[in-house]
C-alpha cells in the first residue's frame, strides 16, 4: 500500500484481496468501507504473537460471541499487505472445513494498517 499524487488528486495504492489486482482509490473515499471496525470488539487477552501477527482473545459486542482475533502484522514501508497474508485471507474465505478454523471477517482499526481477522475462537492448546 502506498499513497500517490495523480494530476493533483491523492491516491492510495493497493493490491486487491479479492482479485489480487493492483488498484487505486481516491484518499477522500477512504473509510472502512465494508469492514467492521476493531473497536465493536472486546479484547480479553492475548493468546499468542508470532512472525505475521498478535493474536487475541475477544468477543463481539454485537452478538456476544467469544471470537479469535488475529492482528496483521503489516511493514507498510516495505510492500504494505504481503502476498502471503492476501493469500491466507482469499484461501480462508474460501474454504469450509470441519479441521479448519474458518475466517468470519475482516476489520479495522483507526489506522489503515491495522487490519484483524476475525476467526472462529479454539479453547484447545496444540503442540
Amino acid at each position: 500500500m502506498s499513497s500517490k499524487t495523480d494530476g493533483g488528486s491523492k491516491y492510495l495504492c493497493y493490491v486487491s484481496i479479492a482479485t489480487l489486482k493492483p488498484e487505486k482509490l481516491p484518499l477522500e473515499l477512504i473509510g472502512n468501507g465494508a469492514c467492521r471496525s476493531v473497536n465493536e470488539f472486546d479484547k480479553i487477552r492475548q493468546l499468542g504473537a508470532g512472525t505475521y501477527g498478535i493474536v487475541y482473545e475477544g468477543k463481539d459486542k454485537k452478538n456476544g460471541k467469544t471470537a479469535t482475533l488475529k492482528q496483521v502484522r503489516l511493514d507498510l514501508k516495505k510492500e504494505g499487505v504481503s502476498i502471503s497474508v492476501m493469500r491466507e485471507i482469499q484461501s480462508l474465505m474460501d474454504i469450509e472445513h470441519e479441521n479448519i478454523v474458518r475466517l468470519f471477517d475482516v476489520v479495522v482499526g483507526r489506522k489503515i494498517e491495522q487490519i484483524f481477522l476475525v476467526m472462529e475462537y479454539c479453547d484447545q492448546v496444540f503442540f
